[in-house]
């Protein structure tokens, strides 16, 4: 993905947004799971040829907050279209793994932007707006 898509893309000159990267296997399989960060720091750095975005976000919530709004998420979806393994995980986990993606953030913070993700969709997105625009001296008036 990232050598046919991001790559090309970005030496086009355009814009990459993308929903995951590296920062998540970090999380999710290290203090998620317990793979240990050097091993996901090998696999990533030859598998990226250690490449990092310019810039990532994180939007943060507390894990009921998040749980919550998966829950509601879920159930409008027909039974064959949910996918609700990690909401099945126990709370304990979603705790640690808020706490790995914060600490990740921590030691990055050159790149990352913290973003609370209570309240409405049109005001997350307004956080969002505001630290893009601010990051890449764009206009704030989207």
């Amino acid at each position: 993905h990232l050598k046919r898509t991001i790559l090309p893309a970005l030496g086009a000159g355009k814009w990459v947004i993308s929903d995951r990267y590296a920062d998540s296997t970090f999380a999710y399989q290290g203090a998620g799971h317990g793979l240990g960060a050097a091993v996901i720091q090998d696999i990533h750095r030859i598998a990226t040829d250690d490449f990092w975005p310019h810039m990532t976000i994180l939007l943060d919530i507390e894990p009921e907050a998040g749980l919550g709004r998966a829950n509601v998420r879920e159930a409008a979806l027909s039974e064959d279209s949910r996918e609700d393994r990690f909401e099945r995980m126990t709370g304990n986990y979603h705790h640690r793994l808020r706490q790995a993606f914060l600490s990740i953030a921590q030691q990055n913070s050159e790149r990352f932007r913290v973003i609370s993700a209570a309240g409405s969709v049109g005001e997350v997105a307004g956080r969002i707006w505001q630290q893009v625009a601010m990051t890449f001296g764009l206009d704030h008036g989207r």
